[in-house]
């Protein structure tokens, strides 16, 4: 199990979801990063155990860290 940080995440406000992602799926790691699929169109860009980007599909979690790396 894969276990991540939410940066933001509210104590308060529950629609920022919880303090901490977890996930059973294996990553795909690109340029450096670790790519979660945690939920059907919710891909999760992570960076030393913490989540740095959220995207609807694969190829906007890849352009997102093409940006990231550029």
């Amino acid at each position: 199990m894969a276990t991540y940080t939410n940066p933001w995440h509210k104590p308060h406000s529950p629609a920022c979801g919880p303090a901490n992602f977890e996930t059973d799926v294996k990553p795909i790691e690109y340029r450096g990063h670790l790519i979660y699929q945690r939920l059907p169109q919710c891909f999760d860009i992570v960076v030393d155990g913490v989540c740095v980007h959220q995207r609807a599909g694969i190829n906007g979690a890849k352009a997102a860290i093409d940006a990231r790396v550029a």
